[in-house]
């Protein structure tokens, strides 16, 4: 549906490099990284607010790429809305169908179907000043799908409003994308972009770093950067070796250490970067009868509150971070310079190759 062939934008000390992506028609379509990465650039580009320096946009068969903006049939809601506040919210709504050269004899019916749909009939009789962060959002949302846009492209829609109202507004937006509307989603939040997205692309310092369906993307991270983004707490670079007596097994040998962690894998020997959730390792007081592999001593050397129990920091010859409930840490009796014993199965790491590594620093 929408195709970006070798999108580059170039600006002091910044730029957009070979971005190529796929928007298919109904995807809920997110792009994901950090702060100063490109991703409302890449929005503004799509849109049509900036033009690029290079490449190429298709909209079906059509190329668009020196089209205006108002010649392109997609609408962009802004981070701050944009509403108008010397206009109630009818009025804002129905700005959006003159601005589009919509016939005036549909206005109302059009503006009673949006203003239903999103749950904001009760408020087109107020004045802008007067609503709340979420009510707000709903009509930037209802000025924007009264058109029937062929693509909605949202930049940060959710970051300014309490976590309550995030919960509704995510209900909402996965209703809109299954009714058939098609959305691209520009976002910093990790557990956001789950949440909403069937399809994903990961952007750091203006490049696309991997890009297909979401659970792909985040069980299967091709890159560290990706990996950490998910929560990803122990990623420690190593050495892939394999085991002549087991094919199903290897070894992974980290970095300044000479132990030894076997992992489930097909991936071929090499360096590279083992990584794996401080979720997945189990911690006891002495050896326990378990079908984990990975069974090492070590030494807690931190401990850190968190809204779920505690992360500790443990030293097995590398350091390791492992999640516990308040339950197991009281129970385990932990406290700083404890041995104890740090256990998780061949399948809780994965290996990502250092031949993927070539845009990070370590």
């Amino acid at each position: 549906m929408l195709k970006l062939n070798g999108i580059e934008k170039k600006f002091p000390g910044f730029s957009l490099k070979n971005i190529c992506l796929e928007v298919n028609k109904g995807d809920y379509f997110v792009i994901l990284g950090k702060s100063g990465a490109g991703k409302s650039l890449l929005l503004e580009i799509i849109a049509g607010v900036t033009k690029q320096d290079a490449g190429k946009i298709f909209f079906g068969d059509e190329d668009i790429s020196c089209k205006k903006i108002q010649d392109r049939k997609f609408v962009l809601v802004y981070q701050n809305l944009a509403l108008f506040p010397h206009l109630n919210v009818y009025n804002n709504i129905a700005f959006s169908l003159k601005c589009n050269n919509v016939q005036s004899n549909t206005f109302n019916n059009r503006i009673l179907e949006v203003a239903q749909t999103l749950s904001i009939t009760d408020l087109l009789g107020r004045s802008i000043e007067a609503l709340s962060g979420g009510e707000a959002q709903r009509v930037a949302l209802a000025r924007a799908l009264v058109i029937k846009p062929d693509i909605l492209l949202l930049d940060e829609p959710l970051a300014s409003i309490d976590v309550e109202m995030k919960t509704e507004l995510q209900k909402l937006l996965k209703k809109i994308n299954n009714s058939g509307q098609t959305i691209i989603h520009v976002t910093h939040n990790f557990d956001e972009a789950l949440a909403l997205s069937n399809r994903i692309a990961v952007i750091d310092k203006g490049t696309i770093l991997q890009m297909g369906e979401t659970d792909d993307v985040f069980q299967n991270p091709q890159n560290s950067f990706i990996a950490n983004l998910s929560g990803v707490k122990n990623f420690i670079k190593a050495k892939l070796i394999d085991i002549p007596e087991d094919s199903s097994l290897k070894i992974a040998v980290p970095e300044k250490s000479n132990i030894e962690i076997k992992i489930l894998t097909d991936i071929c020997s090499g360096n590279g970067f083992l990584a794996f959730n401080a979720k997945d390792v189990f911690l006891s007081e002495n050896p326990t009868e378990t079908t984990a592999v990975n069974n090492f001593l070590g030494v807690i050397t931190d401990i850190n509150k968190t809204q779920l129990g505690y992360e500790i920091s443990v030293d097995i010859g590398i350091p390791v971070i492992i999640s516990v409930s308040r339950l197991s840490f009281q129970k385990l009796g932990l406290c700083l310079d404890k041995k104890v014993w740090a256990s998780f199965k061949a399948s809780a790491p994965y290996f990502i190759p250092l031949t993927n590594e070539s845009t990070l620093t370590y």
